[in-house]
């Protein structure tokens, strides 16, 4: 699984990078804006179940936050179009993220770079306007904020994208299969037959959701009563009853094999 979607996600990383090819033209005349790390449904009411696993692609159970979205970081030249507080462009990440409360005060909300600032002899002088003064508390996340943006080095060459987790920047299906096995339960301690079965639904034909949820299930990850005890999130022994039928403990094999309902 993990392979498949190091592929997949390797058109992730063209749709960034391949600016003037024909297939991506046509895909944003069906989908609209999609030279962006995050993916949309766009305008279309139908879409192809590939564009459906390509939008959904980097969140999985178990791995914080869009690991694919995380994975791009925009090297920001003069700006382009990269938006000053979305965009992945900034070591913290997103400074709508790292900065929410600077955020929320910003008559710059939406803008992008290239509008946060001018050119003077030559040099780059960043332009911020604010809604209000700051507060006393707010002074000193300012001046975190300022000493980040000094660290920025603007150019006048064009933008471009970077890949955080290859030495070089660039997306290869290897460095990603590295990174995100790294992230994703070991299979070490698994019986022989448990592994055969994992293997097999990695290679089924299956959409990815579909793949992912049965690899979540054979190891445990999905938010059963039983697991969540585990974890502590629920301690009182009267609530692991399925809450379906009542009957069992509320298990993966109860919910999918054993429960009334599933039957």
């Amino acid at each position: 699984m993990v392979f498949n979607l190091s592929l997949l996600a390797k058109w992730r990383w063209r749709l960034l990078v391949e600016d003037k090819s024909q297939w991506k033209l046509a895909l944003e005349a069906i989908y609209g804006d999609i030279g962006r790390p995050s993916l949309s449904f766009g305008r279309s009411k139908k879409t192809s179940i590939w564009w459906r696993d390509l939008v959904g692609l980097g969140v999985l159970r178990g791995v914080d936050g869009d690991w694919l979205e995380d994975s791009f970081v925009q090297k920001i030249g003069d700006g382009g179009d990269a938006n000053f507080w979305h965009g992945n462009w900034c070591v913290l990440g997103p400074l709508v993220k790292a900065f929410p409360r600077l955020f929320s005060i910003s008559l710059q909300s939406e803008a992008c770079i290239k509008e946060m600032g001018v050119w003077m002899s030559g040099v780059w002088i960043w332009q911020l306007k604010w809604r209000r003064p700051f507060f006393i508390w707010e002074e000193e996340l300012y001046r975190d904020f300022l000493r980040l943006l000094e660290e920025v080095h603007i150019t006048l060459e064009k933008p471009s994208w970077s890949y955080r987790h290859d030495d070089g920047g660039i997306y290869s299906v290897k460095a990603n299969y590295i990174f995100l096995a790294s992230k994703m339960a070991p299979l070490s301690s698994l019986s022989p037959s448990h592994c055969d079965v994992l293997h097999k639904v990695w290679d089924s034909w299956a959409p990815s959701k579909v793949v992912v949820f049965s690899w979540q299930t054979l190891l445990s990850r999905i938010p059963t009563r039983y697991n969540l005890a585990k974890r502590g999130v629920m301690l009182d022994d009267d609530h692991l009853r399925c809450a379906v039928c009542g009957g069992g403990v509320e298990s993966e094999n109860h919910l999918f094999v054993l429960c009334p309902l599933a039957s």
